[in-house]
């Protein structure tokens, strides 16, 4: 258990390096998520290997520890949700705006086209 609880500070420290270098991005940090939950389904295997060996008490320990697990997967999977929301409306949002801005462009454009073939001079509005 220590060796992921060092694994996932150095991972941790890793994230602040790179932090203080580069602008933070929703992104990079749901890359760094996924390889610390690939960390942690590789000791999860792991552990399943260790168990046939294990006296009665460590293995009721580490059926305690599964239960906690679950819970904090729980709270983990309900966090994903929320951000997936929040994301998607995002997502809308600049779709949005980014159709309202190219209407706003084939708007100027028409406009120039009319005005020129007035004999106008075309401008911007």
């Amino acid at each position: 258990m220590s060796q992921l609880l060092l694994a996932l500070h150095v991972l941790h420290v890793e994230e602040r390096t790179l932090m203080a270098v580069q602008q933070e991005h929703c992104a990079d940090k749901l890359l760094m998520v996924a390889e610390m939950l690939e960390a942690a389904s590789e000791y999860l295997t792991a552990c399943r290997s260790l168990s046939d060996d294990q006296d009665p008490i460590m293995s009721r320990l580490a059926y305690e520890h599964l239960l906690t697990l679950k819970n904090q997967l729980g709270q983990l999977n309900r966090k994903i949700d929320a951000l997936e929301t929040d994301l998607r409306r995002r997502i809308i949002a600049a779709r949005e705006v980014g159709r309202d801005r190219s209407d706003e462009t084939r708007d100027r454009a028409e406009y120039r086209v009319t005005h020129k073939s007035k004999g106008t001079r075309g401008g911007t509005l």
